[in-house]
């Protein structure tokens, strides 16, 4: 649901981008200062588009190594617990052995 919310955002955010871009463009084409002032304001958007892509980035590895980290914990959990039930089931047939022993004992 988050994610389809941010996509929707920023669907948004480019829609009204693309739509100041074009409605500004024949006024900045009229002149040779219009034109400089939209090209600035052009490389400050994808400026700031290249740091909000470089931020999610950095979120994205860190959501990564969160898996990961909590991927390896979950392993070595699945291993303890596949210790345990390899030492409880030689437990039981320890006492399997035990009780064998004593019936035997108590017949003889």
């Amino acid at each position: 649901y988050n994610t389809l919310c941010d996509v929707s955002r920023f669907m948004d955010k480019e829609q009204s981008l693309l739509n100041s871009v074009n409605d500004n463009f024949a006024l900045a084409m009229s002149s040779s200062s219009h034109r400089d002032k939209f090209l600035e304001q052009l490389a400050n958007i994808v400026a700031g588009v290249k740091a909000n892509h470089d931020k999610i980035d950095d979120k994205l590895m860190s959501e990564k190594q969160q898996r990961d980290k909590l991927s390896d914990t979950y392993l070595q959990l699945v291993e303890v617990e596949r210790q345990y039930y390899k030492t409880v089931k030689e437990h039981e047939a320890e006492c399997n052995k035990n009780e064998a022993l004593l019936k035997k004992k108590r017949d003889a």
